[in-house]
C-alpha cells in the first residue's frame, strides 16, 4: 500500500484549520494495523510499512508544526 499525496495534503490542511480555529491539539498519533479490524472495509485494509508512516509523520510535522508520533 502507498499513500496518496493529495490525501496527505488534505489531512495536513484539515489539521491546520482545526489549529487555526483554536483547538488545543498537542499532536497526532499514527499507528499501524496490528490486529484484525472489525470495520466493514476490513478485507481491503493493509498495514502500511513503517517507512511510509514515518514519511507521513514527517510531512505532517512540516506542514502543521505538530508533534507526530508513529507506533508500528
Amino acid at each position: 500500500p502507498t499513500l496518496d499525496l493529495d490525501s496527505v495534503e488534505r489531512m495536513a490542511d484539515n489539521l491546520r484549520r482545526v489549529l487555526a480555529g483554536g483547538a488545543p491539539l498537542a499532536g497526532v498519533h499514527l499507528y499501524g494495523l496490528e490486529r484484525p479490524s472489525h470495520q466493514p472495509a476490513a478485507p481491503r485494509l493493509r498495514a502500511l510499512p513503517a517507512a511510509t508512516l514515518e514519511a507521513l509523520a514527517a510531512r505532517l510535522r512540516e506542514r502543521t508544526g505538530l508533534q507526530v508520533v508513529v507506533s508500528v
